[in-house]
């Protein structure tokens, strides 16, 4: 799963990425050796994608939260 801008940068840093398709997971979205998290502008676009599923009937659900400021 990406979460990319309009430059195609991956908001999500790779988290997610090789999720288990059976257990809930949650993980913390920082820039690599920071504790910096990733800004996004109301103005930005953003493209949510999932990749590698080929099960027609899978169903996925997507909790994403944020938080307004920089």
């Amino acid at each position: 799963m990406y979460l990319k801008d309009q430059s195609g940068h991956d908001l999500l840093e790779g988290v997610g990425t090789d999720r288990d398709n059976a257990a809930t997971q949650q993980a913390v979205i920082v820039y690599a050796g920071t504790s910096l998290h990733p800004v996004v502008d109301e103005t930005d676009v953003l493209t949510l994608s999932i990749d590698n599923n080929a099960v027609v009937s899978a169903q996925i659900e997507i909790a994403l939260y944020y938080a307004l400021g920089a």
